[in-house]
């Protein structure tokens, strides 16, 4: 609801498109005609994609709200506040995938009729037995003898029936200006989880069909988050409590001000994936001479002249497809985090591919990033010109202490299938990425929260 890529559906919907990938038609200037004519002479190669809604979506998503606080004036002007805040969202915006994948593989000989409720058809050589094609049937495709028609793409699916919950504990002190100081200062303890964001933020389930797979930590779970902001008028000046008596030394002496802020927090989930294809090979024969069950990556050509190594078979890899999504979470194996270089990172030997046919055992926002903290300090003075008027000049120094604030690192690891790295093994660091669970990135802002150190200065007339 609301989003404006679901109100132009109905337009999306009916653009049909089609693909070519050689020939005379890739000259340019394009041949329009040629293109045309070869769109109508081929309606197998046209493809709809358009949204499916669920039959039982409810709108809107309801979020519930409660809390409950104690406010006590405390002693030298300081009044505290104790709270407890929880919400509750339901009918929480879900995403998925329609015409998936179908579950099962079969082995036929090249040329029969293709066989109805599997996934992937592998062709046989009738002499060598080995397989020269693949067929990859979703549920809406349309088989008619040995034709295959896909009449739709893989669609995506919204539907709702998510939730989620939010606990927390804030705490406040503050003071009013009172004897030249005024402070504020906030820590709060808090959970989100849910299995699913809402709204936009919400993704494809990871494991398409079964939501609860995703009830983990929410992108905004931040346990722990403090702040605190104080001004202190310095008592040195005309009428203050350290009068120095001289209008001069009153006027460069007086009117100074210094604040500070600091600002901490726990680390952001990490959503640590794994790039799977819908669709891999496996030794299903190992009396054709391959190891039993190793897995290999699916060959982007497969044909008489070049067959599938002996043995092996095309297998389904992730239930129901939807790897262009890459949703996929891997396997836990070991510790997620070691320490280098006084920092923590991602550890990719902790991590595996899961075995054909099975999703990872990571819960999303498994892992955290880095901490963040940032101190800021503000120094003001004020030059009296008459009771009304006055200069204000000011200097801001953002991140004093230059403290380096990492973004979360890259999780995402590669496809990395070979006869030496199968299913269950523990990821390398050259497997997993370069890049993978390195702290690369700072936290990036122009001025403020989460820059590098900087200094501005303003000149203010206030009238």
């Amino acid at each position: 609801p609301g989003q404006t890529e679901d109100q132009i559906q109905p337009i999306e919907s009916d653009r049909i498109t089609t693909t070519i990938t050689s020939g005379s038609l890739l000259a340019f200037p394009a041949n329009i005609p040629g293109i045309v004519n070869n769109f109508n002479s081929n309606p197998l190669n046209r493809t709809y994609q358009p949204r499916a809604y669920a039959t039982d979506y409810t709108i809107p998503e309801r979020i519930l709200q409660y809390s409950v606080s104690w406010q006590q004036e405390l002693p030298y002007n300081i009044v505290s506040t104790v709270a407890y805040v929880g919400s509750q969202g339901s009918n929480l915006f879900l995403r998925s995938v329609a015409n998936k994948i179908l579950p099962g593989s079969a082995s036929i000989t090249n040329g029969a009729n293709l066989p109805g409720g599997v996934g992937v058809i592998n062709h046989l050589d009738p002499i060598t037995g080995r397989v020269i094609g693949v067929n990859t049937v979703r549920e809406f495709d349309i088989l008619t003898g040995s034709v295959q028609q896909r009449p739709f793409a893989e669609i995506d699916y919204k539907t709702s029936g998510g939730s989620d919950r939010y606990d927390a504990l804030q705490t406040s002190l503050s003071r009013r200006f009172s004897d030249g100081l005024t402070m504020n200062a906030q820590y709060t303890y808090s959970f989100s989880r849910g299995n699913t964001a809402g709204s936009n933020e919400a993704r494809t389930g990871g494991a398409l069909d079964d939501f609860e797979y995703d009830r983990g930590r929410n992108n905004f779970d931040v346990r722990h988050t403090f702040n605190i902001s104080a001004i202190y008028e310095l008592p040195v000046g005309k009428g203050k409590k350290f009068d120095l008596h001289n209008g001069v030394a009153n006027y460069i002496l007086g009117g100074w001000e210094l604040g500070g802020i600091v600002n901490a927090r726990s680390g952001l989930p990490i959503e640590v994936l794994v790039v799977r294809p819908d669709v891999v090979i496996q030794c299903t024969n190992p009396t054709a001479g391959c190891t039993s069950g190793q897995v290999l990556a699916l060959p982007s050509t497969i044909s008489a002249a070049s067959p599938l190594p002996a043995g092996f078979t095309a297998v389904v890899n992730t239930p129901g497809g939807g790897a262009s999504r890459n949703v996929r979470r891997p396997n836990v194996t070991g510790q997620p985090f070691y320490l280098d270089n006084d920092r923590f990172i991602l550890n990719p030997a902790a991590f595996s591919t899961p075995a054909p046919g099975e999703f990872g055992d990571l819960p999303r926002n498994a892992l955290r990033g880095p901490i963040f903290r940032q101190f800021d300090l503000i120094l003001n003075k004020k030059f009296a010109i008459t009771e009304s008027v006055n200069l204000q000049f000011r200097t801001e120094v953002f991140n004093i202490f230059n403290t380096t604030n990492f973004l979360n690192p890259a999780a995402t690891l590669n496809n990395s299938l070979s006869a030496s790295f199968q299913p269950g093994q523990p990821f390398t660091q050259s497997l997993a990425g370069a890049t993978f669970g390195q702290l690369r990135q700072t936290v990036e802002r122009t001025v403020g929260l989460g820059t590098n150190r900087q200094i501005q200065f303003a000149l203010r007339l206030n009238f």
